[in-house]
């Protein structure tokens, strides 16, 4: 159970048998179970083979029952991959270099095997991952439905203009060995503190670093920055800034959606659909799931209002509360 040997409860009469396993190490807490019904004539298999890296060299070890088997063995992996092999220092095992390349789609899978004497001898679906990837617990969520949520992509952070804001920028490592990063946050007209911090994140975990973000010398408005990590890894994220004044709102938009952004409200508009009307002390909306429909048409942001139909009406955030559904009677 989990590569070690367990204790099996036996009921004879029943002819039953019960194993208890512990959770998976990754994502998930998935776990790959085999039942052996038969001791085969030769064996193989991976020391760890759960996650290879995009644009790296990974290293993974393969046990064999006799040095024979390891010497006939060959590893089978998708054409896409760079596949090396070395001698290991360990007895009856064998290292493989499997390079992934950069352009690989995170989140993929692949299959890879050993086989010897034309027979598959162990198998193993490991998932390509950047190797690092970041998350933005502050950023803006739009939700589509009562149990259904969108993320802003790239991501947008609303900041008040006058007081600035922190920040939380969660980093995951993907590799399988703990690695140092350094995260650093930039931003057109905006200040962030400090401006770089360093960060040890244990293998297949992730940590959360905190900057605080200045923006009196910032316009209302988006404003585009870059969320940049270097160290053990190199990767480069767009990130939004949505400012707006203290007592006033900004108009935006991202992924398709217009919205209208204050130091209470949120609102969110599709062509011909209402969806949000996000009150920020609770984060409950004003809307009915799904929020309210009406006629259909463009929708243009113009300062710090939202255009509809083509210039026939113009909505500001004060407005918006006399918009709202009247309760039925």
């Amino acid at each position: 159970a989990g590569g070690r040997p367990g204790v099996i409860d036996w009921d004879e009469k029943a002819g039953l048998a019960r194993l208890k396993f512990p959770a998976g190490a990754g994502r998930g807490s998935r776990v790959r179970i085999g039942v052996a019904i038969e001791p085969p004539d030769a064996t193989a298999f991976f020391d760890s083979a759960r996650v290879l890296l995009s644009g790296e060299t990974n290293h993974l070890r393969a046990q064999f029952s006799s040095d024979a088997i390891a010497q006939r063995s060959r590893l089978r992996a998708p054409p896409t991959l760079t596949v090396g092999q070395a001698p290991s220092k360990e007895e009856l095992s064998l290292d493989y270099q499997i390079t992934v390349p950069d352009t690989a789609i995170s989140g993929d899978y692949v299959d890879i095997a050993l086989e010897a004497d034309g027979k598959q001898m162990s198998h193993a679906r490991p998932q390509l991952l950047r190797p690092a990837a970041f998350e933005f617990p502050d950023a803006v969520d739009v939700h589509l439905a009562a149990a259904a949520r969108m993320r802003l992509a790239p991501a947008v952070i609303p900041v008040n203009q006058r007081t600035g804001r922190e920040i939380t920028v969660t980093v995951r490592n993907n590799a399988p060995e703990i690695r140092t990063f350094e995260v650093e946050l930039s931003a057109e007209s905006l200040d962030f503190a400090p401006p770089k911090i360093q960060v040890v994140i244990g293998a297949s975990a992730a940590r959360d670093v905190t900057f605080r973000v200045f923006s009196r010398n910032a316009a209302a408005g988006l404003h585009s920055g870059e969320v940049k990590l270097s160290g053990a890894a190199r990767m480069n994220e767009a990130i939004f800034f949505a400012v707006f004044p203290q007592t006033g709102a900004t108009a935006f938009e991202a992924n398709g959606f217009s919205l209208l952004e204050n130091a209470q409200f949120r609102a969110v508009f599709l062509p011909g659909r209402w969806l949000e009307y996000i009150g920020k002390e609770n984060n409950q909306s004003l809307l009915p799931a799904g929020g309210t429909p009406f006629t259909p048409g463009p929708i243009e942001v113009k300062n710090d209002a939202l255009v509809f139909g083509a210039g026939q009406r113009t909505v500001r955030m004060e407005e918006l509360e006399q918009l709202l559904p009247k309760p039925k009677k």
